[in-house]
């Protein structure tokens, strides 16, 4: 009798600490799939939870997908490619401001040829006007000679290797892993 009452306290104990650490877990879970805006970018915890809240875009609609942005745009996340309610003025009035100031700046050229690269306006919608995105632990640049990425740690190499290289397209890779190895040898360190 003994041992059977001792075998039932361990196991309700065993089941108390399994179900304990699955809401832990499930907590977790939730908790990782929000948007964070990180530098100007948005942060997806991996391509999983990107890749879900882009079909929920497409599934919920422009009208879905204006409301689940509008609070980065208000914290200050400038999109590639905004989609916005129509009877937002102020905020259409907020990129229309943006955009004039992009136009007259040097690097209008490359803000256009960004948007005509990124073909899925879902997905250009959550790429920052400067083309980045950052997935897990990395950062993605979009240019108009391609794709390059790094990790987030790196990233002022990225920068500063895509700066120099931009202005000197003919050494430019095109889409790269830019490490700070890369980063040194292309400055023949």
């Amino acid at each position: 009798m003994k041992k059977s009452f001792i075998g039932i306290v361990i196991l309700s104990l065993m089941i108390l600490a399994f179900s304990s650490c699955q809401k832990v877990t499930s907590a977790y879970h939730s908790s990782t799939n929000s948007i964070q805006l990180d530098k100007g970018r948005l942060h997806f915890s991996n391509k999983t939870f990107l890749k879900k809240d882009i079909t929920e875009f497409k599934k919920g609609g422009i009208e879905f997908a204006a409301n689940k942005l509008k609070k980065y745009y208000n914290k200050g996340f400038y999109s590639l490619r905004p989609i916005i309610n129509n009877n937002d003025e102020a905020l259409m009035n907020k990129y229309e401001k943006r955009n004039m100031a992009l136009k007259s700046a040097e690097d209008s050229v490359i803000h256009d040829d960004l948007e005509s690269e990124i073909g899925d306006d879902n997905f250009a919608s959550l790429i920052n006007d400067k083309g980045e995105i950052e997935v897990g632990d990395t950062i993605y640049a979009y240019t108009q000679k391609g794709l390059f990425y790094a990790k987030i740690s790196d990233s002022s190499y990225l920068h500063d290797y895509l700066n120099q290289k931009i202005n000197n397209s003919s050494q430019l890779l095109k889409n790269a892993y830019v490490t700070p190895c890369e980063y040194a040898l292309a400055n023949e360190g």
